[in-house]
């Protein structure tokens, strides 16, 4: 596993309907496995793959109650 932080993903690459890597500002690095966790931002990354997750930014909320 290799973390990039602070490293922007412009495109997801693709080969035989399969992620083989990601397109970076900073270059292209190949994977056998592709992991979207990029928060705010998986839902617009996944569409430019076709693969539309229901996710939305929203405010935190926290509940507390008695047990």
């Amino acid at each position: 596993v290799e973390i990039r932080e602070g490293v922007r993903v412009d495109d997801i690459l693709m080969k035989d309907g399969r992620a083989c890597g990601v397109r970076t500002g900073r270059g292209e690095i190949g994977a056998e496995w592709v992991v979207l966790c990029g928060g705010m931002w998986t839902r617009q990354i996944g569409l430019k793959i076709g693969v539309d997750l229901p996710l939305h930014p929203v405010e935190h909320h926290y509940i507390l109650s008695e047990p």
